[in-house]
């Protein structure tokens, strides 16, 4: 054969070959537009998808990230893909996993008797999933929507400390002011320790350091309904458990003091100034700041409790709600799963802006979401002036006894969810074993259940009564108002054979079972009354179990309350 016929073959090859690659590399995209993820914070790009995934697994520590949710097998070669397109975003396949597993959980919640739940998942500040589940209210069946209104309990500290943070911007206020500046009538407002009382910064109470024992103030927001005057003229009885700015100690009365002294530093309304302030600008317009504006929106959540009663049976019932008002800055707000989206665009932003407008200054929002102090033994969460801080994530919970709501973000990844739920153990369980599924996804886990282990967890426990129990006699020689000087009164009649309590300001009616002898169980609260010192046919002493003793009057045992006239 003529070999420069050969050659004359192989040299056309050779053109086709080059020109069909050339093709091939001008067709492939350099960059993923990704058209369904977007991102609003114009100081950080939004990543490549090889960025984003390094991101997920280096910067944030949550571990490794699959081959399945990268779109390979795990110990598949690393090749090239037979065909060209977009590399896909490990968080695509997380959120179509994520977004199943709140639906299958939420059927097993709403059978173990939560009504309704609200949950949202954001990515780069666009909601990814969205899931409004079951019902508002189980008497007129309303199904929960993206704009009912669910009480946020704690998950209001979050607002309340940015609130402070906008004085401290305008100069009204110092992070370390003392509380005394504001509160400055010891009539109203005092301390056991003297030198607490003139060394309490607002920073310590928007961190939880001001030395007074954890929940303390919270039987009197719960059970006793008390006013906050009662709760803040209490503390002068209180002996500090640790030493001032030193230990984080969780504590609602003291907490709401940063709020209450930026509304005095207004001359406003706390409620007035924080919707004017922050919850307008970011249009959270019908979120709620007080329990009447709550329960008058026509798109509000009904809120329940279950317990079971004294034949074992489940009873699930509206809850009357405790007195948050009084606290207001430290947990009484209210508002839907679809402006929780704005709060927590807002936050993952971490400008300061909300569309274009100046909500604070970065600084001093970085000052809120900073760790101050440690809040476990464990030295791996902080917190920051009313958040959690994580190494991955920020966050915050809500918890009553009738409602879950919970907040979480994972700064630099551009994730975050909002839970709502309007019960409380099942409320607990749902939202608990959701937040971890997340986690498990985003740390390439996809096999974990968690909700059996919270079911579990939180499932309200029947404890019977004991077998040949002694009689409880008289029924008629229980009735009576029982004082103690630090909660107020416990009120106890007879109605239809039936030995009711009323604790302090609440309005709500709890239901004695006898459980031996002269001592009652009240199921729907958890308590046990005891009752003691049977003189001229009545009982002269009520010990109850909701009321912890906290003061530091040897004299004054303050669960235990006396008979009056």
């Amino acid at each position: 054969m003529d070999f420069r016929i050969i050659g004359g073959i192989i040299f056309v090859c050779a053109i086709v070959a080059v020109g069909a690659v050339l093709f091939y590399n001008s067709d492939t995209p350099e960059t993923n537009n990704n058209p369904n993820i977007t991102n609003n914070n114009t100081t950080n790009p939004t990543p490549s998808n090889n960025q984003l995934t390094l991101t997920l697994l280096s910067d944030n520590h949550l571990g490794h990230i699959s081959g399945l949710l990268l779109g390979s097998s795990p110990g598949s070669s690393s090749g090239p893909s037979p065909s060209p397109g977009p590399t896909p975003d490990p968080m695509d396949h997380i959120i179509g996993v994520f977004d199943q597993y709140v639906k299958s959980t939420f059927s097993k919640a709403s059978e173990a008797g939560l009504p309704g739940a609200a949950v949202v998942l954001i990515y780069n500040g666009k909601i990814v999933s969205m899931n409004t589940l079951g019902v508002r209210d189980l008497e007129s069946g309303l199904p929960v929507t993206p704009d009912t209104l669910f009480l946020l309990a704690s998950v209001t500290k979050t607002f309340s400390a940015t609130n402070v943070a906008q004085q401290v911007d305008k100069g009204l206020m110092h992070w370390n002011d003392t509380v005394n500046t504001y509160f400055n009538d010891p009539n109203e407002f005092d301390l056991y320790d003297p030198n607490a009382y003139n060394s309490l910064t607002i920073a310590d109470c928007l961190k939880h350091t001001s030395g007074l024992p954890a929940a303390e103030g919270d039987p009197e927001v719960f059970t006793f309904n008390n006013s906050y005057f009662h709760m803040l003229y209490n503390q002068r009885f209180v002996l500090n458990t640790s030493a001032l700015g030193t230990t984080h100690q969780y504590n609602n009365v003291m907490y709401a003091l940063g709020g209450c002294s930026a509304a005095i530093a207004n001359n406003k309304a706390w409620g007035d100034l924080i919707k004017e302030e922050l919850l307008n600008p970011l249009g959270m317009n019908t979120s709620t700041t007080n329990l009447s504006d709550f329960l008058s929106s026509p798109n509000h959540a009904t809120h329940y409790i279950t317990y079971y009663n004294d034949s074992g049976s489940i009873i699930r019932t509206p809850s009357y709600p405790p007195a948050l008002d009084e606290i207001g800055p430290a947990g009484s707000m209210g508002a839907s799963i679809n402006q929780l989206v704005n709060w927590l665009n807002f936050q993952l932003a971490g400008t300061g802006m909300f569309n274009g407008k100046r909500i604070l200054s970065e600084n001093n929002l970085d000052a809120t979401r900073t760790g101050y102090v440690y809040t476990d033994n464990k030295n791996d969460t902080m917190y920051g002036y009313g958040w959690d801080i994580d190494k991955t994530h920020i966050s915050h919970a809500g918890t009553i006894p009738s409602s879950k709501a919970f907040i979480n973000f994972y700064p630099s990844t551009g994730v975050g969810i909002a839970i709502l739920t309007n019960e409380g153990s099942m409320g607990d369980a749902f939202r608990m074993s959701v937040y971890k599924k997340l986690i498990d996804l985003m740390n390439g886990d996809e096999t974990s259940d968690f909700w059996p282990i919270f079911y579990n967890t939180y499932k309200p426990i029947y404890d019977p009564a004991p077998d040949n129990p002694t009689g409880p006699g008289d029924l008629n020689n229980y009735v009576g108002v029982y004082l103690n000087d630090f909660y107020g009164n416990i009120t106890i009649k007879l109605e239809n054979d039936v030995l009711i309590s009323y604790y302090g300001c609440n309005k709500q009616p709890y239901n004695l079972n006898h459980w031996n002898d002269t001592t009652f169980a009240v199921r729907s609260n958890g308590d046990l009354l005891n009752f003691e010192n049977l003189t001229d046919s009545k009982y002269q002493q009520l010990i109850t179990y909701v009321a912890p003793d906290y003061t530091v009057i040897p004299t004054n045992v303050t669960n235990t309350f006396n008979r009056t006239e």
